[in-house]
């Protein structure tokens, strides 16, 4: 959900697209740490941060595949996770 008095709109839902692109910007910025020499990286998915608003089922509103029941709220996380991990 929005918070904060710095926040110039109101957020709207992500497209696929979206979706696949913030997928990437994950995979790419573990490699970069790895590429650092970082033996390993912590995922934050928690305490408001975009992976908590897929899995909440208060704030995510969604219909499609990333909405709903436990398991598509999970996709996001799970999709995210194993993309970082190849």
């Amino acid at each position: 959900m929005a918070f904060g008095a710095n926040l110039p709109k109101v957020p709207r839902a992500m497209t696929l697209e979206d979706i696949a692109r913030v997928r990437q910007n994950f995979v790419d910025a573990a490699r970069r740490a790895r590429d650092a020499g970082f033996e390993w990286i912590e995922l934050h998915f928690a305490h408001g941060y975009l992976g908590q608003s897929f899995f909440s089922e208060h704030s995510n509103q969604r219909t499609d595949e990333y909405g709903g029941s436990f398991d598509n709220r999970s996709r996001f996380l799970l999709e995210t996770l194993a993309a970082v991990r190849e």
